[in-house]
């Protein structure tokens, strides 16, 4: 979460995370990430996980704003899981 706080400083780094800059109707996202100086893309799904008080469970933003977690559930893809987010590097 760290390293998403830090890039999150300068905006047009987030925005060249993502593929797709805009929302759209089939809720996928590509995710660009690089990996040992490669590029490598992720597809995730707007689907995410919220509690019984219709909070995420997972990472939240101040905002609200979508990217965060979006961001988050393609790493937790790339990495294997979400459990492994901790100390996955």
């Amino acid at each position: 979460m760290s390293t998403i706080s830090s890039v999150a400083e300068i905006p047009t780094r987030i925005r060249a995370l993502f593929y797709n800059q805009q929302a759209n109707s089939a809720g996928c996202y590509l995710i660009r990430f690089f990996v040992n100086g490669l590029v490598k893309g992720v597809m995730v799904d707007d689907h995410l996980l919220f509690d019984d008080h219709n909070m995420l469970v997972f990472c939240k933003s101040v905002n609200n704003e979508m990217w965060v977690p979006i961001l988050e559930k393609a790493f937790a893809k790339l990495i294997g899981s979400y459990t492994r987010i901790d100390g996955a590097f």
